[in-house]
């Protein structure tokens, strides 16, 4: 299958991933998992095809991937399902058009306005699934309030995961209770915001090693208070 797909050989849903990071290479593997890699056409990411087939292939955490990744001229194969690989760097330049775009799961983390989520639209995909918060895209929360999502809706964003967590939890409290005031305390694993060893950081407890120091910081959870009403 080359970049100019046969129609007639396409799958119904049509997804393409932007950003092949933590969360683009989880999703990649999760969609093999369920048996829908057939239905991934496109990813696009700044790193050399190579070293993306390689983190690909070969996860820490997750181990060695179930299946047959390979090199194409266009991009990569899985278990010879071809995928056109892109390495653009503004969203404005990437064809989703050409390949019929149902949804693009919008995973770099870096573009997390509607101004700049809305160019996939514009390069012609269907609809955009963040896999964070938008700073002015409402959050849809699953079991919370994920009804808002309607056929009409274009963008959605889950919001990230303190929100998840956060958001049932005072869900359930406010309709079974009622909440007068909330503090939370969220502890999490490392992130690729801190340094492997003690280093010059903006933030000064982010700049410690990771592995052998704890660094307070302030999270996105008070967006629950603004975005998720009393009236839940």
């Amino acid at each position: 299958m080359t970049m100019q797909e046969n129609v007639n050989e396409r799958p119904s849903s049509r997804w393409a991933i932007n950003g092949m990071g933590r969360i683009g290479r989880t999703l990649f593997r999760l969609l093999h998992e369920k048996g829908l890699s057939q239905n991934l056409v496109a990813v696009n990411d700044i790193m050399p095809k190579d070293n993306l087939i390689y983190l690909l292939k070969y996860d820490s955490i997750r181990g060695i991937f179930p299946g047959e990744i390979s090199s194409t001229t266009d991009g990569f194969s899985i278990d010879g399902h071809e995928i056109c690989y892109y390495q653009q760097a503004a969203i404005s330049n990437l064809p989703w058009h050409t390949h019929a775009i149902d949804t693009v799961i919008e995973a770099t983390g870096l573009f997390t306005h509607s101004a700049e989520v809305s160019l996939h639209l514009s390069s012609g995909a269907k609809r955009v699934l963040l896999t964070t918060y938008g700073h002015d895209i409402p959050s849809a929360i699953w079991g919370v309030n994920h009804q808002t999502i309607v056929q009409e809706t274009r963008i959605i964003s889950p919001g990230d995961c303190t929100i998840n967590c956060i958001a049932p939890l005072l869900y359930i409290f406010q309709k079974n209770l009622g909440i007068h005031s909330v503090h939370i305390n969220v502890i999490q694993s490392y992130t690729t915001r801190q340094q492997l060893l003690d280093a010059p950081y903006k933030g000064f407890r982010r700049g410690r090693a990771a592995s052998g120091n704890r660094g307070g910081c302030r999270r996105e959870g008070d967006r629950c208070a603004r975005e998720f009403p009393p009236s839940w």
